[in-house]
């Protein structure tokens, strides 16, 4: 165990010093933290980017001029690949 340290009072203008370096020092720490989170997170998406929705998806078209099947047609309620039932 170390000896104690013998005490030594403080002047009111080294208090002071202390204090300041102190508070300065606390606010370049959170100056630094708050830039390392600002850079770390990513960008919070604007209202304007949230409220785009991509296109409505369409049928594919068939070519003119190509025979008309059960697949291609839309009346026939049976999708492209189906297999239908016997």
């Amino acid at each position: 165990m170390p000896p104690p340290r013998p005490e030594v009072p403080l002047t009111a203008e080294q208090v002071k010093q202390a204090t300041d370096h102190l508070v300065t020092e606390r606010e370049h720490l959170s100056t630094e933290a708050q830039t390392a989170a600002q850079t770390a997170a990513p960008p919070a998406p604007s209202a304007k980017t949230a409220a785009v929705k991509p296109p409505p998806r369409t049928p594919p078209r068939v070519p003119q001029g190509a025979p008309e099947t059960a697949a291609n047609t839309p009346e026939s309620g049976q999708t492209a690949g189906a297999y239908a039932k016997p």
